[in-house]
């Protein structure tokens, strides 16, 4: 099992490195990445006991919006539907960032993050 697992990522490491997958991805059709978010707390295990509610922690939270910063194209809703429609084009890494259930915290500590 070990010489399948190892052969595994020689071959991952091969593909990564070379750019065989970039090259590949160049033909591929554009996509998106929506991220949904629900709450963002400064303490989340405070929120342990919740019922239906994913609460993230607001410093691992920023820890991904400086990845995406990074890493991604931040686009709108509005973006990716006017991309459907075919009346824009997308950049090449498009990602957006959404909120469910309009949590207070969304705007007091999630859009300070973002800010």
């Amino acid at each position: 099992m070990g010489l399948i697992k190892n052969s595994k990522n020689i071959v991952k490491k091969a593909l990564i490195h070379s750019g065989a997958l970039r090259f590949v991805n160049s033909f591929t059709k554009s996509s998106v990445v929506i991220l949904i978010y629900h709450s963002v707390q400064h303490e989340p295990e405070l929120y342990d006991d919740s019922i239906g509610v994913i609460v993230h922690s607001a410093e691992v939270f920023k820890e991904q919006m400086e990845l995406i910063a990074k890493y991604y194209d931040v686009v709108t809703l509005e973006d990716v539907m006017n991309y459907l429609k075919g009346k824009m084009n997308l950049p090449k890494r498009p990602i957006a960032v959404t909120f469910d259930d309009g949590f207070k915290d969304n705007y007091e500590i999630a859009a300070k993050i973002m800010d």
